[in-house]
């Protein structure tokens, strides 16, 4: 019997190069919601699972690897993408043209580390933009993008006795071993709440004078878009003296929502040293 499962991420930061370079995973940097919610809801043929404790991905820029594995333990399939990933996953660097644009990977609350599944684009439509100062309060400039993902899509199809996990410093956080009597499908959300949008947009960001923040909360998924020459701005790196912004950690301190953002979110594409980045919301 075989079982379709699909993981959807409602926003993100791909943190690895451009998927075409041919990487063996995908590095998604993502912040968690509030404490009172789960990070995660899962739904087996259409009914959501009732797990409590609420399933949260945790903090301290841990490491979660997506692993797909067969009955004998070995891993299964690999990281693929759509043809028109890249074109829909809203690219930092589109924000700010004909600036050196970079993400530092340590200000996440933790990293998806997907070991496999196909990556497609979902929901792609226009968004808007609005200008956010450094100290928080909203600027005049406005802007729009073109259709843009607003949902990036896992898909996975499962056989007799595959296991596809989430797993934490040697720790299964959850399993599709744990679900009994699923015949159809199985689907993951990974949820982000409208504040984590000035993290997602400001909060990783070096500090700058204003930042571009999505409207309305809900943000879409990025990257910073991969190039072949393997070349782009350092990731992680710090302007040194200037004081973050707000969502910004320092020193270890958790990050500041920061207030309400526009709402869009991109998926970062690149690796830590070496980073370009998209961002999904």
């Amino acid at each position: 019997m075989e079982i379709q499962v699909r993981i959807v991420l409602d926003s993100g930061c791909f943190v690895r190069p451009n998927p075409q370079l041919g990487y063996p995973n995908f590095r998604v940097g993502y912040f968690q919601s509030h404490s009172s919610v789960p990070d995660v809801r899962i739904y087996a043929d259409g009914e959501e699972l009732d797990i409590y404790p609420h399933l949260k991905l945790g903090d301290g820029n841990s490491v979660i690897d997506v692993w797909l594995r067969r009955p004998n333990g070995s891993p299964k399939g690999g990281v693929t993408s759509s043809s028109t990933l890249n074109k829909y996953l809203l690219d930092l660097r589109s924000l700010y043209p004909g600036e050196a644009v970079s993400v530092d990977e340590r200000n996440f609350d933790c990293i998806l580390q997907f070991h496999a599944g196909h990556f497609r684009c979902s929901k792609e439509k226009r968004r808007y933009f609005k200008e956010i100062l450094r100290d928080g309060t909203p600027g005049l400039l406005r802007k729009e993008t073109g259709p843009i993902a607003h949902d990036v899509v896992v898909t996975y199809s499962l056989t007799d006795g595959d296991e596809l996990s989430l797993i934490t410093n040697g720790q299964t956080l959850w399993s599709t071993e744990s679900l009994k009597g699923v015949s159809q499908n199985v689907d993951i959300e990974i949820l982000a709440e409208d504040d984590t949008a000035l993290k997602y947009y400001m909060g990783v960001l070096p500090p700058r004078a204003s930042y571009w923040v999505c409207n309305q909360g809900n943000p879409p998924p990025s990257s910073l878009g991969g190039t072949r020459g393997g070349t782009g701005p350092p990731l992680g790196g710090r302007r040194g003296g200037t004081s973050p912004p707000p969502g910004r950690k320092q020193g270890g301190t958790d990050p500041s929502p920061g207030g309400q953002g526009d709402g869009t979110k991109q998926p970062d594409t690149g690796k830590a040293g070496n980073a370009k980045g998209k961002s999904v919301g």
